[in-house]
């Protein structure tokens, strides 16, 4: 079956938002049936970005024109400014992938939409997974929840956990002053050391409950655990305190972890 030349035009609004290089903003698509699922796929191959976008498609004349599909968070000066707040909770996940994902695509989408929101922090996108720090103003709290939970019923991966650290106000020491989404080798600092290791298969995870237990039912000097445990943190954090009972690693670098 003979393949059609489709022209495309990708709306300027998604182009600001998703920071697009010049040959992702007018692609040429090649496809057997011009439907709309084809014509989804066939773009979404030429422009990654937008697998993690809610956009719609509409023809005019002979182009396919790609535009947002209601409200755009983006990082352009003419949107309204971003959110800003006088008080910021302090949030932090991490996600390793079940499956493959476009690094890249992840990074833009993640930088144009916490921007308008107002977040602020740091987050680490490699081809193994997420790992976020954050401040998000407490004005829009529920809505980086539900764009959390949007974003990885997309990926089609089971949403983390977020943690949640308090808050922190404007006038005091801020642990960010800006936004920054940048692109890794590895989620976390061990210099692929632990490449072998199964990241799906990560041990069982105990409830407080069932850790008090395990721990000998006290957290004291007094607790009976016959269980070894491991204080895999770096020196300075074991230094701050640990569970009694516990060894301490004395690690200088999580890489130390392995050897």
């Amino acid at each position: 079956e003979q393949l059609v030349a489709v022209k495309v035009t990708i709306d300027q609004r998604l182009r600001d938002a998703l920071r697009l290089p010049g040959k992702q903003r007018r692609p040429r698509c090649f496809v057997r049936d011009k439907d709309e699922a084809t014509l989804r796929d066939a773009i979404e191959q030429k422009v990654p970005s937008l697998k993690l976008q809610d956009y719609a498609i509409r023809h005019e004349d002979d182009t396919v024109v790609v535009e947002p599909r209601g409200p755009l968070l983006t990082t352009t000066d003419k949107e309204p400014e971003v959110v800003t707040s006088d008080k910021y909770a302090m949030v932090s996940w991490y996600h390793f992938f079940t499956g493959k994902h476009d690094a890249e695509a992840l990074v833009r989408t993640l930088q144009a939409t916490w921007s308008q929101m107002g977040v602020l922090g740091r987050a680490y996108v490699a081809n193994e997974g997420v790992n976020a720090q954050l401040c998000v103003p407490d004005t829009h709290v529920d809505t980086y929840k539900e764009h959390h939970a949007r974003l990885f019923d997309k990926l089609e991966e089971e949403a983390p956990s977020l943690n949640f650290d308090g808050t922190v106000e404007k006038e005091e020491t801020m642990p960010f002053r800006a936004l920054k989404v940048r692109t890794r080798d590895y989620v976390v600092a061990d210099d692929g050391v632990g490449a072998d290791l199964d990241l799906q298969d990560p041990g069982v995870d105990l409830e407080p409950s069932t850790w008090h237990e395990q721990l000998g039912g006290d957290f004291g000097d007094n607790n009976t655990s016959t269980n070894t445990i491991l204080d895999v943190r770096n020196h300075y954090e074991s230094a701050v305190g640990s569970f009694a009972g516990a060894t301490p690693l004395n690690t200088e670098t999580f890489k130390d972890t392995y050897q």
